[in-house]
């Protein structure tokens, strides 16, 4: 359990990190000529998105963990708990929260998906439009 934390977080911090380099870039394309600003380093960008996330928070209607935690109470509410059927929902917990991980895994792999596909396409509008 604690590898898995472990590797969430540095999978967190790595896509982070991306999305700073990609806006960064985007940034440094598209916003630094239309407003006649400078232009703004990785270090920057990483800390103007940390502090915006603090503003905004996590959404967590996207957030796989947010949606187990919700199967998990109404597994609980359905069962309602009586002697006999403890063991089942034990069981049924276990693989809800095993399964949670691989559904963790999908949306940080489509994070890094979006941001790629974002990368790509602003490097086309500012390689042959711009």
């Amino acid at each position: 359990m604690v590898k898995k934390m472990a590797l969430t977080f540095g999978v967190s911090v790595l896509g982070a990190a991306y999305k700073a380099f990609v806006l960064m870039l985007m940034w440094n394309w598209f916003v630094s000529p239309v407003f006649h600003t400078g232009s703004i380093s990785f270090w920057q960008v990483l800390g103007l998105l940390w502090l915006v996330q603090l503003f905004v928070g996590l959404d967590t209607d996207e957030n796989p963990a947010n949606t187990a935690r919700w199967e998990n109470l109404f597994l609980v509410l359905d069962a309602c708990v009586p002697e006999e059927k403890r063991d089942e929902v034990k069981e049924l917990f276990k693989q809800k929260n095993e399964a949670i991980w691989g559904q963790l895994g999908v949306y940080i792999f489509g994070q890094f998906v979006g941001y790629t596909l974002t990368l790509v396409l602003g490097w086309a509008v500012h390689t042959f439009f711009v």
